[in-house]
């Protein structure tokens, strides 16, 4: 089983539409709620590719409630600790056409830093049956900053490997804990060293720094540029599929997601085959397949598992 922590989920509201234009009136095409939060994305992703997962978090007021229906709807197993505060709103507009428009994200309720210890509890229980943890996205007001480096430490007495998806202060705290693998974007990747790097050669000899200061797998999604792999067996850069892929009656792409959706299957595919290269390949193949999907995200398993098979591979890179 796979377990998730996202302490600031979300409901996501995403609307459709066509031939959006700022500052006129949209019709949408169609609109829908979603569980949101990216532990609970990623959580998503792996039981669409038929694996086991808990999302958990923290949850409250009326928008917790609708997330919860939405929860229940989809089947998706979560376990959240209830606060008094109100969840937290997303909301995403796609056209159709044009991908993704907007994506406004809420900072979330402030919460009491007692909530802490009873999400610890609540991941405790499930660590016996984990093999994996993912902590993944932002934090609400109030809540630790010492949180995410406890939830790792207990993952680590229970013998269970972390993947840390997180970015600014967290990522910066939490890498000399140690975590098994990181998974940047290249801004947040750039935040973490303080500095731009001009290109793949640069970025790799950096990764290969930090991977051998800290000993965290270092996974760096760079959108079209693909997936840079550093760990204890080299560098592999991981392309996406050479496979066009658009919107569903568009020409759009929605890249909403496609970072959870790359976690998601990353996890799953490590936890069946024990590879990273593969669990790489089926991660990238998850994010490219919901290049083409409304949901944030969405994926179809039958095709990510076929877009998997025409990922590229370069390697090694610089290490």
């Amino acid at each position: 089983m796979i377990v998730t922590v996202s302490p600031n989920v979300a409901l996501d509201r995403v609307h459709v539409v066509r031939d959006f234009q700022a500052g006129e009136q949209s019709r949408a095409i169609k609109s829908f709620l979603q569980p949101g939060g990216s532990g609970v994305h990623a959580a998503e992703i792996v039981q669409a590719l038929g694996g086991r997962s808990v999302a958990l978090g923290l949850l409250g007021g009326r928008t917790g409630e609708l997330w919860e229906a939405e929860a229940k709807r989809r089947r998706l197993a979560y376990d959240m600790v209830p606060i008094r505060g109100e969840t937290r709103e997303s909301f995403c507009l796609i056209d159709l056409d044009a991908g993704n428009i907007a994506e406004s994200v809420e900072e979330g309720p402030h919460v009491d830093p007692d909530c802490l210890p009873l999400l610890l509890e609540r991941l405790e229980q499930y660590l016996p049956e984990a093999e994996l943890l993912i902590l993944s996205g932002s934090v609400p007001p109030g809540f630790p900053d010492a949180g995410y480096a406890e939830m790792l430490a207990l993952a680590k007495r229970h013998g269970v490997p972390v993947i840390a998806d997180l970015h600014g202060q967290h990522l910066q705290r939490l890498l000399p804990h140690r975590p098994w693998l990181i998974k940047p974007s290249l801004k947040e990747f750039h935040e973490l060293i303080g500095q731009q790097t001009v290109d793949m050669q640069e970025r790799a000899r950096t990764c290969g720094v930090l991977y051998r200061e800290y000993g965290a797998i270092i996974a760096l999604s760079m959108s079209a540029d693909g997936l840079l792999i550093t760990g204890p067996d080299g560098q592999w850069l991981v392309k996406s599929p050479p496979v066009d892929v658009q919107l569903p009656n568009g020409r759009g792409r929605n890249v909403i997601g496609c970072g959870d959706a790359l976690v998601g299957a990353l996890a799953y595919e490590y936890c069946h085959t024990g590879n990273l290269v593969e669990a790489a390949k089926l991660g990238v193949a998850a994010a490219h397949c919901n290049l083409g999907t409304v949901g944030v995200p969405e994926i179809d398993a039958a095709m990510t598992r076929r877009l998997s098979a025409s990922v590229e591979l370069e390697h090694p890179m610089i290490h």
